[in-house]
């Protein structure tokens, strides 16, 4: 029988609970996650049915709904000048935690940063949909619970040596979901110490022994005894994992890996992969031992010349050994949970060891430059610069003919659900026949105003270092600021009989027509001519009949002088006053 969804042989690492998965975060791989966001996989409501989400099996629930099974994140770094690590693990290193002298933790484990959530949302499942259409439609059965809840895993961001903080930037990673407080364990090569962690187990008329360690850090086992020798590691409840080990057959008659291993001096059961000599050649042979005695489950031809590497995965259903591209599948039958062994009849060499909980299933991401949104939209620096259609050279095609061509297919590429291929292809065709001249090396958030031949602007161009997901995580929307005049927090004292008329001056033209106070300018300053106040700064200005409000941005002398124009009963007026101070 099939065990649940993850746990199975297949082709490949998630496609047994790939139907399972609503989405990720980042959604594609091509959208890099901001730095100080966590990565998230969201599964579908689903997998709810199966596992228990919200709610706890009560007494007398049957074992199929009362099974627990927690599951969580785990990251590692694979694309970096640094190179690849490890970063987060399911559960403490066995061996390292178990060996004579204890040592602090290598790796991190993950429950310091990977945590479940559960949401409630509609599902998008099709058996789930047929359901509620069909309790919808036959009025009795009443009005169907369209909302369910599904398990959402994240994992924070992590920095390179292990400390919260933020991702590394511009690096690629990828999260595996893998059991909670699942087996982990691993070793390029050995001490002495670590031969406390082992346990001593044997099979047939050998005797429990206790292995050794050469010079290069290579596990040896004893020398031939009658049956085979197994160094035992792990917990008697390890179940779903995967181990492999680099193995040097030397002199002895057979060595490779066991899962599944009982306890007791004499092994009661397990599944034992081995490598062994055959006729004029070697073999991979899988064999489960158990109450009923020892079956062989499979054989097959291997080349080996020297040290090679076998990989032995306990699923759910089948335990699959490998050497290379040669691979065995076989039958668990009654041995499940147990201890991992390196094994062997006669002195064979281990180079080392590593065991973790099955992939249940992974996808990669990779990071920002940027630490978050608004430090990457905050890289605009403010300017509008224009852009004309043409400017690329040679005549572009009218606005209009554009629209016309292409406009009925945007609102249908701008779903999330669309291809982003086809979304891209429709923008190359637009910028080509408009002849824009898109910016080669984007460094910040740049925003251009598109003018047509007339010079009248038609659209707006956004250019980013680094794509915005607009189908996905964000939404664009205009906003018409309009200036008004605001209340400043730093009076300005007039003297109450001054009376003081400005000229225009010839620095500051104006037409014919209303003036609007939200878009005048202030002047200020001593020298020959007056010196502009921006816009913005205006907005801290109030005038008022004997007195002028300025905001505490600005700063003025005694002798200042302030002028604004308005607009009078026979067109523009300019009024303004000194600046005194007690």
């Amino acid at each position: 029988t099939k065990g649940l969804p993850g746990l199975n042989a297949c082709p490949n690492v998630g496609d047994d609970i790939r139907r399972h998965v609503e989405t990720t975060y980042p959604h594609r791989r091509a959208i890099p996650l901001y730095r100080q966001e966590p990565c998230v996989l969201a599964f579908e409501n689903s997998l709810s049915s199966i596992l228990p989400i919200d709610r706890s099996p009560g007494a007398g629930t049957p074992p199929e709904k009362a099974q627990m099974f927690p599951l969580e994140l785990n990251v590692d770094r694979v694309a970096s000048l640094s190179g690849m690590k490890r970063l987060t693990v399911p559960s403490d290193d066995w061996i390292a935690t178990h060996r004579q002298n204890p040592y602090p933790p290598i790796y991190v484990k993950s429950d310091t940063y990977a945590y479940a959530k559960v949401r409630h949302a509609r599902s998008s499942d099709s058996l789930v949909l047929r359901y509620e259409a069909v309790k919808q439609g036959v009025g009795t059965c009443g009005a169907p619970d369209t909302i369910h809840a599904s398990q959402v895993l994240l994992h924070e961001p992590i920095g390179a040596n292990g400390d919260p903080g933020s991702w590394e930037p511009t690096t690629g990673y990828r999260a595996t979901v893998r059991q909670k407080d699942g087996a982990f364990t691993e070793r390029s090569g050995f001490d002495t110490y670590d031969l406390g962690a082992f346990i001593n187990q044997a099979d047939g008329a050998a005797v429990p022994t206790l292995w050794s360690v050469t010079s290069t850090g290579a596990l040896v086992a004893p020398n031939p005894g009658g049956g085979r020798y197994y160094a035992s590691c792990g917990e008697l409840a390890w179940d779903h994992l995967k181990v492999h080990s680099q193995i040097d057959l030397a002199t002895a008659t057979a060595a490779g890996i066991a899962v599944g291993v009982g306890d007791g001096n004499t092994v009661p059961q397990a599944v034992i992969a081995t490598v062994e000599p055959d006729g004029g050649g070697h073999a991979l042979v899988v064999r489960r031992r158990d109450a009923s005695g020892e079956s062989e489950l499979g054989r097959a031809a291997v080349t080996i010349s020297g040290p090679f590497l076998l990989t032995v995965v306990a699923y759910d259903d089948i335990v699959r050994a490998s050497v290379g591209d040669v691979a065995i599948d076989g039958s668990r039958g009654t041995v499940r949970e147990g201890r991992v062994a390196l094994v062997a009849d006669g002195p064979a060499k281990f180079g080392g060891i590593a065991v973790g909980a099955i992939e249940i299933y992974s996808f990669e991401f990779t990071t920002s430059k940027f630490a978050s949104f608004a430090d990457h939209l905050g890289s605009f620096d403010g300017n509008l610069p224009t852009l004309a259609a043409g400017a690329f050279g040679g005549t572009p095609t009218p606005v209009a003919t554009v629209l016309t061509s292409h406009g009925a297919a945007v609102p249908d590429l701008m779903v999330g659900s669309a291809d982003p291929q086809a979304r891209q292809q429709l923008f190359d065709a637009i910028v080509t026949e408009l002849g824009l001249a898109l910016r080669k090396d984007v460094t910040a958030v740049k925003l251009s105003r598109l003018t047509d031949a007339s010079g009248a602007t038609f659209g707006l161009l956004l250019e980013s270092p680094e794509p915005i997901s607009l189908t996905q995580d964000t939404s664009l929307t205009l906003t018409k600021h309009v200036r008004v005049w605001v209340p400043g927090t730093q009076p300005v004292g007039l003297p109450s009989d001054l009376h003081l008329t400005l000229q225009p001056p010839p620095l500051l033209p104006f037409g014919p027509g209303p003036i609007e106070e939200a878009a005048t300018l202030a002047v200020q300053g001593h020298g020959p001519g007056p010196d502009p106040i921006g816009p913005e700064a205006t907005m801290e200005l109030t005038f008022g009949s004997t007195s002028v409000l300025a905001g505490s941005g600005l700063k003025f002398a005694d002798g200042d002088q302030v002028a604004r124009v308005t607009t009078g009963t026979s067109g523009p007026e300019w009024e303004g006053a000194s600046c005194g101070f007690a």
